[in-house]
C-alpha cells in the first residue's frame, strides 16, 4: 500500500460482519507439567461471521495454548470454561480427525464416534 492511503483501496469492499459464530467464556488453560500454573486464564471472546480474527501478544502470553486448546490439540491440562459453535454448546476435547480438518473447529461429537457431517459418503 505504498504511495496511497488505506482507504483508497482497490477494489472497495463493504463488510458483511453477522452474527456470532464461535463464542468463548471463561476459557482456562493450565501448564502440562506445572499444574497450579495457567497459561490461559478466563479468556473470553466471540468471532462473528465475516471477520478476520488475529491473536496477539508477546512470546509466552498463551497465544498457542489458546489456539491449539480451543481446536483440540492442545498440550496443556485442565482445560476449563465454554465454548459454543453456532449457538451450541461444544467441547474441544473430542475432536475426530476428518471434521477437525475440514471445518478447523471441533464439533463436541462422542469421543470415537463420526458426526453427521463425517459420514462416508453412500453411492
Amino acid at each position: 500500500m505504498v504511495g496511497r492511503e488505506i482507504a483508497d483501496r482497490f477494489p472497495k469492499r463493504e463488510p458483511k460482519i453477522g452474527e456470532v459464530l464461535m463464542e468463548v467464556k471463561n476459557w482456562t488453560v493450565h501448564h502440562p507439567l506445572y499444574s497450579d500454573r495457567k497459561v490461559v486464564d478466563n479468556v473470553n471472546l466471540n468471532v462473528k461471521k465475516g471477520e478476520v480474527v488475529g491473536i496477539s501478544g508477546l512470546m509466552g502470553a498463551g497465544r498457542t495454548e489458546l489456539a491449539m486448546s480451543l481446536f483440540g490439540k492442545s498440550y496443556g491440562s485442565n482445560i476449563s470454561g465454554e465454548l459454543y459453535i453456532n449457538g451450541k454448546k461444544s467441547t474441544a476435547e473430542y475432536c475426530t480427525g476428518s471434521h477437525q480438518k475440514s471445518s478447523g473447529i471441533c464439533d463436541g461429537g462422542s469421543k470415537g464416534q463420526r458426526t453427521d457431517s463425517e459420514q462416508p459418503d453412500q453411492d
